[in-house]
């Protein structure tokens, strides 16, 4: 009995998978304003994380704790311990129903298809995460989920960034996303629906609504031919104003079988402007809680304090991708940006052109180093340029 019980006890002992990350990053950047010698500046930032995946069974949970700061913000070296931004960002139960199915409940990262309308933001060193619960089943063939997340409270402010979006209005988040996947996930077609909503008890009825976000998301690849097609409408109301917006966006990527695996993209992105701000629609899109970064140009300009919902007037996007890989475990991308209004709103036909260089070196597993730079022209402003250098150790 004894000897039973032990081998009970050892089947059942739980697994245990450490989770570590030092990501330190280095910026430069001529102020993202469009004013030569005005807001010039050069920072390192670093993000540290240390956290626990453990398996017992069917349940699982994940524990991870991050630091994040920007060197030298600290007052003092000896007194200041406060740690402003150390934080759990994922901290979730998860329990497997069956094969691919389950149910995570706590705070998660959560993405939809490229990150376009809901992503983790991972370029950014504090990443984006929810608190929520999360149903999913199916990895290939018919699959889906549904999550619901709590957001905060929409009163409460938002620290201070580099490039800040402001505050969200919004305090209930629901998704559901159903589609079908071939093996691999190299072709598959998502029909998503996002349900923003906002009721807040501080007597100010100004970020109140709901608006209801749908549409469509296929990839697919043939040979050395792959592309994909999205849209989406979005509709319902907030602060007063009726949402009456769409989006739409497309890519095609030639990938010639040769040593340098080379791949050239030809990409457009159209988001609907608002022509008119007082006639009570609201028409400009909103990319919800998206990793723009990885679409509108690595400046993180558009569509943050320029087009987009920043000022109304909608984004156009067009842009010609080249990356290539000359030897093993290095990766170069050059990206070229034409940006244009949807609603000139009586203002400049082009908005602005970007020019994005980047070059990724995995040194070894677990290391990689990773620098670029961008450049920005804009009508009537003065050049930006940005540049920076990270190293990712993971383990």
């Amino acid at each position: 009995m004894i000897l039973g019980l032990s081998m009970f006890a050892w089947a059942q002992s739980p697994e245990f998978t450490p989770v570590a990350q030092v990501r330190p990053r280095v910026e430069a950047h001529t102020g993202r304003d469009g004013i030569a010698q005005d807001g010039n500046d050069i920072f390192v930032s670093q993000r540290t994380r240390l956290g626990v995946i453990g398996k017992l069974g069917d349940v699982s949970a994940k524990l991870l704790l991050q630091d994040v700061r920007v060197w030298g913000e600290e007052t003092h070296t000896l007194f200041d311990s406060t740690a402003n931004r150390f934080d759990l960002h994922e901290g979730y139960l998860e329990v497997a129903l069956a094969e691919n199915a389950g149910v995570r409940v706590g705070r998660q990262e959560i993405a939809l298809q490229e990150h376009r309308l809901i992503g983790t933001v991972g370029w950014t060193q504090q990443a984006r995460s929810f608190d929520a619960v999360r149903a999913f089943a199916g990895k290939t063939g018919v699959n889906g989920e549904l999550a619901f997340a709590i957001l905060g409270d929409p009163t409460e402010a938002v620290p201070p960034a580099p490039v800040a979006a402001g505050p969200r209005p919004y305090q209930q988040l629901g998704i559901a996303r159903v589609g079908w996947a071939a093996e691999k996930k190299s072709t598959l077609v998502d029909a998503v629906y996002i349900l923003q909503n906002s009721n807040s008890d501080d007597g100010n009825d100004g970020n109140d609504g709901t608006v209801h976000t749908t549409g469509i998301y296929a990839k697919g690849a043939k040979g050395i031919l792959s592309g994909r097609v999205e849209g989406y409408a979005q509709l319902g109301g907030m602060g007063g104003n009726t949402r009456a917006a769409w989006m739409t966006g497309v890519s095609g990527t030639l990938a010639p079988n040769l040593n340098a695996k080379p791949k050239i993209t030809l990409w457009y992105d159209h988001l609907s402007g608002d022509g008119d701000l007082t006639d009570g629609t609201d028409s400009a899109f909103d990319t919800l809680f998206d990793t723009r970064h990885k679409f509108y140009g690595l400046m993180d300009v558009m569509n943050f304090g320029v087009g987009g919902r920043a000022d109304g007037r909608g984004l156009q996007d067009a842009a010609l991708k080249l990356a290539m890989q000359p030897v093993e475990g290095l990766t170069t991308k050059l990206d070229s940006h034409l940006f244009l209004p949807s609603a000139a709103q009586g203002g400049d036909g082009v908005i602005g052109e970007e020019l994005d260089l980047t070059v990724a070196y995995k040194w070894k597993d677990g290391l990689k180093v990773q620098g670029g730079a961008s450049s920005l022209f804009r009508p009537n402003l003065d050049a930006d340029f940005w540049g920076y250098l990270q190293v990712d150790a993971t383990l």
